[in-house]
């Protein structure tokens, strides 16, 4: 793993391996987040949820689900309580929506299952953006520190669904807000006011078509909303594709 400015970075062969590394480190961070929160605890309490995820849509999250399962055994998923960072506003079990391909290749093959808290967008983006402020704020408390947050990168330099230009990123008052239409959808997404309260972002970036925006991140431009997520600890994930020539240089040797 290097330094390379705020970020901490791994860089491995393939996607394959991406997706690994990404559920191997996040696994690791929730099972300590659950071996402190019982270590601060009197012995009497069980908490309900001991540690917190949030996880974000897209294809690229669907070999980490994979990989987590088969480290689920090193987790007890019945005390963590399962955010989604962002969601397109679509009809239940409509295919476009996230929270679909976060059931079928993840929830439905945990046993036991996490604490799943959606985002209710069938009442519609606005509604749904100020149901889901007072879910966070409910189940982990005000000012909420989520332990864990998974985000990718789009070719564009957006991460959840804070696109460039979007009215989502002059929210700062909130830690959701709603979008305009993106791709053909709606969408309600965690704010950076709440992203940057995280204790640790892991970030999964892999293909060729990422390595612009992998570089901006890098560089920290400010010019791409991904730039703007700045939590007290991050993580990038990536695999030799989604590194551009001069960053592999700038690298050299980070490769596992």
């Amino acid at each position: 793993m290097n330094q390379l400015g705020r970020h901490e970075l791994v860089v491995v062969r393939t996607a394959a391996d991406a997706a690994k590394e990404a559920a191997r480190i996040i696994a690791e961070l929730l099972a300590q987040a659950q071996l402190l929160a019982r270590d601060e605890l009197p012995h009497a309490q069980e908490p309900q949820g001991s540690a917190s995820v949030a996880f974000s849509g897209g294809s690229s999250p669907k070999l980490m689900f994979a990989a987590l399962l088969e480290l689920q055994t090193q987790l007890d998923w019945s005390r963590i309580d399962l955010f989604q960072v962002d969601e397109r506003v679509a009809p239940d079990g409509d295919p476009s929506r996230n929270l679909v391909d976060l059931q079928h290749e993840l929830l439905d093959h945990l046993n036991p299952q996490a604490l799943l808290h959606p985002i209710p967008v069938e009442a519609g983006a606005a509604e749904a953006a100020v149901h889901y402020a007072d879910t966070i704020s409910r189940v982990l408390g005000s000012g909420a520190h989520l332990d864990v947050v998974h985000l990718g990168l789009g070719n564009d330099g957006h991460c959840a669904s804070l696109v460039p230009g979007d009215q989502a990123l002059l929210v700062v008052d909130s830690d959701t807000a709603t979008t305009a239409k993106y791709q053909g959808h709606e969408r309600v997404t965690m704010t950076y006011r709440m992203l940057n309260r995280a204790r640790c972002v892991v970030w999964l970036v892999t293909g060729e078509s990422k390595r612009s925006a992998l570089s901006a991140l890098l560089r920290e431009d400010p010019a791409i909303p991904a730039a703007h997520v700045r939590p007290t600890r991050s993580i990038i994930v990536a695999d030799r594709s989604a590194l551009s020539g001069a960053d592999r240089s700038a690298l050299s040797g980070a490769d596992r």
